[in-house]
């Protein structure tokens, strides 16, 4: 017997036990129209769910590592239940159960489908090529935020679908996409404290992302707001520590990111991440800049390592005591560098040329880490006034997207800034 029939054998059949098993209780149920519930009633429910399955989601994300294949796997799982559940009840019992019908009908050709997609991408070479698998992830994903934003015409006031919306639209890049759906969801609202300080957080990561001044005026309100609807919220607790650290307040950071350290799992890469930026406020370091380390020790995550260097018909308008910070970058769907820092390393001019080596350890913010990207640029930028912020006269250069865990990149600062 050939493979590929033995594939049809067991496959298909199996896929065809499943449908029946799957199907049955659905064609053989009988609906007491009296009983049925009103259409608000039916949407609180579905609401309802769609809150204890996001919290579940939350809880398995939280256990995976960030470069885990599982998590995009959880999140389009969880995102084709929320569109289900995102359909507005209907009006008549006889519409909800030709609803039903369909539903089944859809199920059915799922169940029998699978087996055959299973049995057509197993013959598909190209289907091992992780840039085939990333394309494929793409499209399914612009097309589940297509039929999200279209099921949201019909139920506008489910804050729960304008959340899913942001963080989808985040997740490809589309920054203003984010925060128009973010917004309506903040309009939209909901009495659920943890969900409503979701909202809020998801809304200022979004806005800072964008924003030359990152955390400062509104994503800072709305992190406080988020805060004060749940206190324990552990991404407003990390985002609040970050931005405590930019306003020189290290008491302020320690307080928050205690809070959200005992919340983590010992010895899982965020205890150990938020523990070290502890240790650093302590020691008066720089939070990710930790203690010299010895060459021994294992870093979790991406390493990204190269060299930068000062082209040398730029190197007189230099001295050697001036700044230079190496900051690694994600990318926008354009290509260019969007988004808060990942990594960030701070030198001299004297220091170079430079090998760096750069991980979720010289992260400015447990919510923005160089494990949490796919492509990323490295931009080195030479500050005369020692700034952060970018200033006309500073001496400039930037890498060729790459990998998290590429190895030899090269930055030569060749331009200057107009």
């Amino acid at each position: 017997m050939s493979s590929n029939l033995f594939f049809l054998l067991v496959l298909v059949p199996l896929g065809l036990g499943v449908t029946a098993y799957v199907l049955w209780p659905m064609i053989a149920r009988r609906r007491d129209a009296a009983a049925e519930p009103s259409k608000d009633r039916a949407r609180e429910l579905n609401k309802a769910i769609l809150r204890e399955r996001r919290a579940d989601l939350e809880r398995e994300l939280a256990a995976l590592p960030p470069d885990s294949p599982d998590r995009e796997r959880l999140i389009a799982e969880f995102s084709s239940s929320a569109l289900a559940d995102l359909a507005p009840a209907g009006d008549k019992p006889t519409r909800a159960s030709n609803r039903h019908l369909v539903a089944a009908a859809v199920i059915a050709g799922i169940l029998v489908a699978a087996p055959l997609a299973f049995y057509r991408i197993a013959g598909m070479p190209d289907a091992a090529d992780p840039a085939f698998r990333l394309a494929a992830g793409a499209n399914d994903m612009e097309a589940m935020v297509a039929e999200l934003e279209r099921r949201l015409q019909e139920a506008p006031d489910a804050a729960d679908g304008w959340l899913l919306l942001g963080r989808s639209k985040m997740a490809l890049g589309d920054l203003a996409g984010a925060v128009a759906a973010l917004e309506r969801g903040l309009e939209v609202d909901s009495t659920t404290p943890e969900l409503a300080a979701q909202i809020r957080v998801d809304l200022a990561d979004a806005i800072a992302q964008g924003s030359p001044t990152r955390l400062e005026g509104r994503p800072w309100q709305l992190i406080q707001d988020a805060l004060r609807r749940d206190p324990r919220h552990q991404k407003a607790l990390a985002l609040a520590g970050a931005y405590r650290v930019t306003q020189g307040d290290a008491a302020g950071a320690l307080r928050y990111w205690k809070a959200l350290l005992a919340q983590l799992e010992p010895g899982s890469p965020q205890h150990e991440q938020i523990g070290g930026f502890i240790a650093d406020l302590e020691a008066g370091r720089r939070p990710g800049s930790g203690a010299p380390r010895a060459a021994t020790d294992v870093v979790a995550g991406p390493v990204l390592r190269g060299t930068v260097a000062l082209a040398p018909e730029l190197a007189e308008r230099a001295a050697p005591g001036d700044t230079v910070f190496v900051v690694v970058r994600g990318l926008d769907a354009g290509g260019e560098p969007a988004g808060p820092p990942v990594a960030v390393t701070r030198v001299t001019v004297a220091d170079l040329p430079l090998a760096f080596s750069l991980s979720d350890r010289d992260a400015m913010s447990p919510a923005a880490r160089l494990s949490g990207q796919s492509r990323v640029v490295v931009v080195a930028r030479v500050s005369r006034s020692g700034r952060a912020d970018r200033a006309s006269g500073d001496l400039e250069g930037r890498s060729a997207p790459v990998a998290t865990d590429a190895s030899g990149v090269q930055v030569s600062i060749a331009s200057v800034v107009p």
